[in-house]
Order: structure tokens, then sequence, then C-alpha cells
């Protein structure tokens, strides 16, 4: 699943999970991963990136203005994203984002990370 994506956008709000997603897309092979803590802080970087990202990585981010469906939305939107994929991180609390997120083109869920073993593993079965 990984071969080509070599451009990763984190956008997580705990720097120790960004921390950790960063670590283990540079071991599956990942050359370039830029992180933000929040879907608003980067939402003017992804209106004039350059370079697309092959795969971003988020939170739902569901109390801030811009969230997980305005990002799904834009890379509908904007030809340059349509071989980006969208995987979101997600506590308990969010499941309920799910359905629309996958309507509007999520490639993949799965809870928040508690270790960097428990990452690997998980990234491992994505």
């Amino acid at each position: 699943m990984f071969q080509g994506f070599k451009q990763v956008l984190i956008i997580e709000p705990r720097t120790d999970v960004a921390s950790l997603l960063k670590d283990v897309c540079k071991d599956l092979g990942c050359t370039e991963s830029v992180v933000y803590g929040s879907i608003k802080d980067c939402w003017s970087y992804l209106q004039t990136a350059e370079k697309v990202p092959d795969w971003i990585i988020t939170a739902p981010d569901a109390t801030e203005r811009y969230h997980v469906y305005h990002l799904l939305k834009l890379m509908i939107m904007k030809p340059e994203f349509l071989k980006c994929r969208v995987s979101m991180l997600v506590t308990d609390d969010e499941w309920g984002y799910l359905p629309i997120a996958f309507d509007l083109g999520l490639l993949a869920v799965a809870r928040r990370p508690a270790s960097l073993a428990w990452l690997h593993a998980l990234l491992g079965l994505i």
C-alpha cells in the first residue's frame, strides 16, 4: 500500500502522536513528512501547495472551524488532489464522523496510536 507514498502530510494535535507518525512514515519509505497541529493550521498550505502530498494522515479536528469534512471536500474539488489518499486517526468518541468521511473519499481509519510499536503493527495491517 505504501509504495509511491513519498510525501506525507500529518495533521495531528498531539505532538507525541505526530512524532510517532513521522517516524513510522520514514520507516515505510516516505521521504518527506510535513506536520501541522490542525487542519485549520495547514489550510493555506493545502490551497497553495506546490507539491500535493501522496498521503494525508489526519485527526477529525471536530472542534475546529476546518475539520476532516472540509479537507475531504477539498480533495474532491481540486483535480491536483485526485491521487492523494486520506487516512484518519480517531478516538472512541470520534467514530461517528466515519460514514460521511468515507462517502467523501476517506481511504482508511484507525485508532489513535498509543506507542510506536502499536503504530508499526497497525500500519503494517492497513
